[in-house]
């Protein structure tokens, strides 16, 4: 798909070096030189020097040895920091830059020390994961780094696309901190927006009910998103008296109760094996899924069914490609009709069916760049966003409150179609018959229930690149079955390094859908690439599960290595001891922080007045220093802590709830979150993209999130030519919303 591209990597980073993989797996020749080193902590690999050299073998895979002027010739540059990029765009105003830091190039945090634990201290994931009686506890396995690689690559082949009708490229400078916060907080700052809580550490600390319970055999996950799957397992586990309990519809209420609710849930799943759960809920359509780890994984049935796995050169068994691409013909060519001074994607129309987090996060990406993106609902199937965390469920519209849906699709324009009619379904095929894409992540069934000649529609619009997202995939025995991205968690191993070193295993909470709405967004890109490059559209499979599974690939190497299945450490890493969360002076405030060498911990040992040690004794003595570290911090106000320790060269950060982050200087120097204006809902925060454009220096959510059907008409008359009677008969039979196709406005 990206056969013809150049990159040059000079990154060493986790997030640069995934970027360069992927580029090299969809078909780029990437140039990288030798001897360049890869950062990442050994946490995923169990500390294991030979998984250690597995994964980093995994991740350089196909990078060929960069002669002279071999990255300052390449189409695409990945950089670390170190490149001057200022005076390489003055040679090449064509070529598209990448630089990849911990908190950006701009800003007072810049070259700030950090670590995957600092970073998500500092983006408030850490303070919303874990039990209120514990402290906060980080996600496992550096899945930060992989999503700001894929959205490394997201926003590069955006760019070429610009550049491409422009002769312009650009310089995109990308924050790890920005990417962890739109990836591991589940939008905590709008949410805090919307309710009214700002400056505050909320939501909270808590663990998602139902999660990942243990089995007579091992231990099985998970997860009701629906009020009607919550009501399906009260029945299953046998409680139906509380599947009746209407209080239990609210959030708060579960929570209140989260004691009675996870006895039900834990003595009727101790009572079964992990298959038998699985059997039961699948049944229910309730999303489950046995618990995947560095011994299980190679034996999942939908992995080796679909044939995911491959052998690399080391020998070892490792994760396959990110997706799967098949061409449907030839698509004839077609002028860009892009505005020359515009965003990259600027002339590009997408048909988004997507619904709740992964797939919106595609088509979120995609509009943020400029595509004309027009969202597809109806009252009868909403996007399930709308209806989740919404503050007051009495108040007028109150469907247009939902945090996640008010941030996820900004820019883009919603229509309001029944597509289980025939006429609502004919719609559709016509806004295909124009679309250059068209992005839904359905359970698979879905898409072939609509009463729609999809076979036709292509043979129409052979320029038509399809995007489908699939939680585990278009095949296999796992393909009907319902999964969000705690299912995707829970089965790939993510869940397993997350949690406390003596309890169950947790769930980050939410980045699989990120992760894969990212990696559709640039599946799409890359599509398009081929397409206009050689004439052949198709269709473009992005299964969430299987993506997941390639962040996982350390505990693979760690079990076939050595037959160990790296386990919990909480908020410890083998790579930097001491690490951990500590308590300030404050009431359930706390700190995260890091020591990666000597030099540092002879700094926080002055700190703390601690002798001398080195990395094994650190590592030996941790529960002790630890103590230490502890006495020293409950005597000071955390921002106070982490002045000290940042002017001794500590990488450290508050453990910031999201509902705090809008005082971030960082994130405010570089404009991260924007004022967004909506008709119903008012003015909120949400967070931009996490990168800032050299070329595009605008605000990344231009438009709020459209109302249920807000722009029908205005998309039906510009993109299919109807009139206002043709738009008024098709109302009569399709239209299920007051007023959808009058802009929307219902009373």
């Amino acid at each position: 798909m990206l056969t013809g591209l150049t990159v040059g990597d000079l990154s060493t980073g986790l997030a640069g070096v995934y970027a360069a993989r992927l580029c090299h797996e969809l078909g780029a020749t990437v140039h990288r030189p030798a001897g360049l080193p890869v950062r990442f902590s050994d946490a995923g690999t169990g500390g294991l020097p030979a998984a250690r050299a597995a994964l980093t073998g995994y991740l350089t895979e196909g990078s060929l040895p960069a002669g002279p002027g071999a990255v300052e010739s390449a189409d695409l540059v990945l950089d670390d920091g170190t490149l001057d990029v200022a005076a390489l765009r003055a040679r090449r105003p064509e070529v598209v830059v990448v630089t990849i830091t911990d908190f950006g190039s701009t800003g007072p945090w810049t070259g700030r020390p950090a670590t995957s634990a600092v970073l998500q201290a500092a983006a408030g994931s850490t303070a919303w994961r874990g039990e209120p009686s514990a402290p906060p506890v980080q996600a496992g396995g550096e899945i930060e780094q992989y999503l700001a690689g894929a959205y490394a690559l997201a926003g590069a082949l955006a760019c070429l696309r610009g550049a491409a009708r422009t002769g312009l490229g650009d310089h995109l400078d990308l924050s790890v901190l920005e990417a962890t916060n739109l990836g591991l907080t589940t939008f905590g700052t709008t949410h805090a927006s919307l309710w009214g809580h700002e400056g505050t550490d909320f939501p909270g600390r808590s663990v998602q009910i139902p999660a990942i319970e243990r089995t007579r055999d091992g231990w099985v996950g998970l997860c009701t998103i629906s009020a009607r799957q919550r009501q399906d397992l009260m029945v299953l586990v046998g409680r139906p008296d509380l599947a009746d309990d209407e209080s239990l519809a609210y959030g708060t209420a579960r929570q209140q109760r989260q004691d009675e609710l996870k006895a039900a849930i834990v003595d009727w799943a101790a009572s079964l094996t992990t298959a038998e759960v699985v059997d039961l809920a699948s049944a229910f359509r309730i999303p489950v899924a046995p618990v995947g780890s560095g011994d299980t994984l190679l034996d999942n049935e939908q992995l080796r069914e679909r044939g995911f796995f491959t052998t690399g050169a080391d020998g070892l068994t490792r994760p396959g490609p990110p997706l799967r691409f098949t061409g449907d013909g030839t698509a004839p060519s077609r002028p860009d009709t892009g505005d020359r001074d515009g965003l990259p994607l600027a002339g590009l129309r997408v048909l988004d069916l997507t619904a709740w987090w992964a797939g919106p996060a595609s088509t979120h990406l995609l509009a943020a760049l400029g595509a004309d993106v027009v969202k597809v609902e109806s009252a009868r199937r909403p996007d399930g966003m709308r209806l989740s965390f919404v503050a007051d469920p009495t108040a007028r519209q109150w469907w247009e409150y939902g945090p996640v849906y008010f941030a996820l699709n900004t820019n883009k324009r919603g229509i309001a179609l029944d597509l289980s009619t025939s006429e609502g379904a004919a719609v559709l095929g016509d806004l295909a018959r124009r679309a250059d894409v068209l992005i839904e992540n359905f359970t698979p069934r879905v898409l072939d229930s609509f009463p729609l000649d999809w076979p036709a529609v292509r043979r129409d619009n052979p320029r038509l690149v399809t995007v489908r997202m699939p939680a585990f995939g278009l095949t296999g025995s796992w393909r009907d079955r319902t999964g969000f991205a705690q299912t995707i968690e829970q089965a790939s191993g993510l869940a397993w390094t997350t949690g406390y070193p003596d309890g169950p295993p947790l769930a980050p909470r939410g980045v699989c859908d990120p992760l894969a709405g990212v990696h559709a967004a640039l599946a799409c890109l890359a599509a398009l690439r081929h397409r206009d490059r050689t004439g052949v559209a198709g269709t473009v499979e992005v299964p969430m599960l299987e993506l997941a599974v390639r962040a996982s690939f350390g505990q693979l190497a760690a079990w076939q290595v050595a037959g160990i299945a790296p386990q919990r450490l909480g908020n410890r890493d083998p790579s930097h001891a001491p690490q951990g969360v500590y308590p300030s002076a404050e009431p359930d405030r706390w700190i995260a922080l890091s020591v990666r060498d000597d030099r540092e911990w002879a700094a926080l040992a002055g700190l703390i007045g601690q002798p001398a040690r080195t990395a094994g004794q650190r590592r030996h003595h941790h529960d002790e220093i630890d103590e230490a570290i502890t006495r020293w911090t409950r005597r000071h106000p955390p921002a106070e802590l982490v002045a000290a320790l940042e002017a001794h060269g500590v990488p450290a950060a508050v453990v910031t709830g999201p509902g705090r982050l809008t005082g971030n200087p960082q994130l405010a120097h570089r404009r991260f979150f924007e004022p967004v204006d909506h008709p119903v809902a008012g003015t909120h925060v949400v967070p931009g993209l996490p990168f800032r454009s050299a070329r595009h220096d605008v605000r990344w959510n231009r438009t709020a999130a459209p109302t249920l059907g807000q722009h029908t008409a205005e998309v039906l008359t510009e993109w299919l030519g109807l009139t206002d009677q043709d738009i008024a008969t098709l109302a009569e039979v399709t239209a299920d919303w007051p007023d959808a196709y009058d802009n929307g406005r219902s009373e």
